[in-house]
């Protein structure tokens, strides 16, 4: 299972995409603002049992997308967050 690091919160606010520190971390003690697909990601996490599930997922939302060119750089950019311990595997 995918999980929102717990050090973070994620919010929108007025339409902008936001994962809020709520305690002192190693990654990072400001808010980070997030892109439409980085919000997606963090929003359907939850629902995936691991990195590739959450990248067909995501990609389910882009029905213009090329899956060949567009999944190997979501798979790569959540294992990234994965490595970077915003998003925790279990």
């Amino acid at each position: 299972m995918l999980f929102l690091n717990n050090d973070f919160v994620y919010r929108e606010i007025h339409g902008v995409h936001l994962l809020i520190p709520v305690k002192k971390n190693a990654i990072s003690d400001e808010t980070i603002f997030l892109n439409e697909t980085a919000a997606l990601i963090f929003q359907l996490c939850s629902y995936a049992k691991n990195g590739h599930m959450l990248a067909l997922l995501v990609f389910e939302k882009f029905t213009d997308a090329d899956k060949e060119e567009v999944l190997p750089e979501l798979e790569d950019y959540i294992q990234n967050l994965i490595s970077e311990e915003l998003i925790i595997e279990r």
